[in-house]
């Protein structure tokens, strides 16, 4: 693994942090929707239903 390094480029490591920056940034966004989609739907399932 460590031969494997020495081959990189600084432009090849840059590249990889811009890569996992964004990854990152795509997860949390992916989790706030999951967050904010299982919040509405606890809402709808909490008021109660009118009898008929």
């Amino acid at each position: 693994m460590q031969e494997k390094i020495k081959t990189l480029s600084k432009q090849d490591f840059l590249d990889t942090e811009l890569y996992i920056k964004n990854l990152c940034a795509r997860l949390a966004r992916s989790q706030d929707a999951n967050k904010e989609a299982a919040g509405k739907s606890s809402q709808k399932s909490s008021t109660p239903k009118a009898q008929k």
